[in-house]
């Protein structure tokens, strides 16, 4: 009560904000598993409770009220339009596997059951599986509803007993479509990815296969994600044929596409030993690093000095560009040939401070690379991108309306066709050609 109560409150909101953003949506599926996880490396335990929750009658909100009584004196306001019954649909959730430095949280139904994973410590090297049903009566007409509510434990520094408790309410789908719209594909391919980077670091200490068996584990995951979701959300044109595939599994399958592609398990980086050193790090990095890592960015300098964001494709290597290619550990500096004249060093000199003003906000240092066109080093550019010179002129004038035609087919010639890898486009045909 008073002004630190409502301090309090304040803080525990504060607190709900991050964690929501932190998972990357507010939906949550009625059917699927749902794992939610956090970085902190100070936890000593996760408990999950909701003793009881009491509901005042309103037309605009309802008030939660916890009876444990170390949280009587807490409120949490959330807008609703819920009656005063409370009889939420069916839901069930299954917890995942809780390692140490992540933090769960547990997810309830909003009734008068509870449910405590117990005061549980978890060491190095250790983990716990657990999971949770619950199966309120089902009432037409009820608010579609959980609430979330995490607590943490640990010593400060000044060897004081911290506790953290945040709720939240979140909205359960009411569909497989509503579902698809929570989805964070940048959440879900830094899972993935990790994953997968895991999984080679295991081969190389046992000697076996490290690449082959990260991309197919990755490829495998992407296949079966795709063939669940591939029925709802929007177009997608491959060769004439029109795939019913979710914005947001299109965007997952591309950044799965261009992880495989990267330094992480690329076939053209597997004697690198700067690789290497990567793919133990990326398991450790954070989302930001880890998507920086995962798709390259490119920009474009004009003569204006200004750059323009540009697909990860090589149908962007024209001759009369510079571009900035930047994949976290290595930024790239590709110089066409037109513009290879004294005219355009002043313009060169910019692109080269861009890229060391980049490098050196990072730690470590990434590596600059300048690249001119038809040179020998043009290979580890190429091995970043997709080869779209390889699809038809037709595809390709889907992807880039503006690119004209003798520019494409210089490129292809130029380029070639004999490239292993597979183009953007073909990989996700590979994956959606049979929902077509």
């Amino acid at each position: 009560g008073g002004e630190s109560g409502r301090e309090r409150v304040w803080e525990l909101r504060r607190i709900a904000e991050d964690l929501g953003a932190m998972i990357g949506g507010r939906t949550v599926g009625y059917r699927g598993k749902l794992v939610i996880r956090t970085t902190q490396s100070i936890v000593t335990r996760v408990i999950g409770r909701v003793n009881k929750l009491e509901t005042e009658k309103s037309s605009t909100s309802t008030s939660i009220k916890h009876s444990d009584p170390d949280y009587k004196d807490m409120q949490f306001k959330t807008e609703s339009k819920m009656k005063s019954t409370f009889k939420p649909k069916t839901l069930t959730l299954h917890l995942g596997t809780i390692h140490l430095r992540e933090c769960v949280a547990v997810c309830l139904a909003p009734s008068s059951e509870s449910w405590d994973s117990g005061d549980s410590r978890y060491s190095p090297g250790k983990s716990r599986d657990f999971s949770t049903s619950l199966d309120p009566e089902s009432s037409p007409g009820s608010s579609r509803h959980i609430f979330v509510q995490i607590e943490v434990s640990y010593v400060g520094l000044d060897g004081s007993h911290v506790t953290r408790v945040s709720t939240r309410q979140w909205r359960i789908a009411t569909g497989t479509e509503e579902y698809m719209k929570s989805i964070s594909p940048s959440t879900s391919i830094v899972i993935l990815a990790k994953q997968a980077a895991l999984k080679k670091f295991k081969r190389e200490q046992n000697n076996s296969r490290t690449l082959e068996t990260a991309r197919d584990y990755l490829d495998a995951k992407l296949s079966h994600i795709s063939s669940i979701f591939s029925e709802t959300g929007g177009g997608v044109s491959l060769r004439g044929s029109v795939m019913k595939v979710s914005e947001n599994i299109r965007e997952l399958v591309e950044l799965g596409y261009y992880f495989r592609q990267g330094p992480v398990i690329g076939l053209a980086f597997e004697r690198d030993p700067r690789a290497r050193l990567l793919a133990r790090r990326f398991i450790h990095m954070g989302v930001e690093d880890c998507l920086a890592c995962i798709k390259p960015r490119i920009h474009a300098f004009n003569t204006t000095g200004a750059f323009q964001a540009l697909p990860a494709s090589s149908l962007v290597l024209q001759s009369d560009r510079i571009l900035i290619v930047d994949q976290w550990d290595t930024i790239i500096i590709w110089y066409g040939s037109h513009v290879a004249q004294e005219q355009y060093s002043t313009l060169r000199a910019a692109c080269t401070e861009e890229a060391r003003n980049r490098a050196s906000t990072r730690t470590p240092s990434p590596c600059i690379l300048e690249i001119s066109e038809r040179s020998s080093a043009e290979r580890w550019l190429l091995c970043r991108i997709s080869p779209g010179h390889k699809d038809r002129l037709e595809d390709q004038a889907v992807d880039f309306p503006e690119i004209k035609s003798n520019g494409a087919s210089d490129l292809k010639s130029r380029l070639g066709r004999g490239m292993s890898e597979p183009s953007l486009r073909e990989y996700l045909r590979s994956l959606f050609a049979q929902k077509s």
